[in-house]
């Protein structure tokens, strides 16, 4: 992706079934509410999956992939390709790496 446009699109009848047919739901969308957390419901989980039912067009720049708004060509996120960050020796996260930066 990062020389050309291309799409990226969410898998959303696999989310709605995690959502709502999963016999154990061990995913779950919450909202906060008074300093707390609410399950979102039914309606307000259909909005967003119709909000997320779209092929979204990926654009290169310089650094990432903005993905935008099909409608308005308006940039709403982002996506990294490839060549993830290491991942730190296991001495650095717990703490006990030596006098070198990890």
């Amino acid at each position: 992706m990062a020389d050309m446009e291309g799409y990226i699109a969410i898998d959303v009848p696999s989310l709605a079934t995690l959502f709502f047919e999963s016999e154990e739901r061990a995913v779950r969308l919450v909202r906060t509410d008074e300093g707390g957390f609410v399950e979102m419901t039914k309606v307000e989980i259909d909005a967003i999956l119709n909000d997320l039912d779209h092929s979204f067009p990926v654009r290169p720049e310089q650094s990432s992939n903005q993905i935008v708004n099909p409608n308005d060509q308006a940039r709403i996120g982002s996506v990294r390709v490839g060549n993830p960050v290491p991942a730190p020796a296991p001495d650095c996260i717990a703490g006990r790496g030596s006098s070198e930066v990890c």
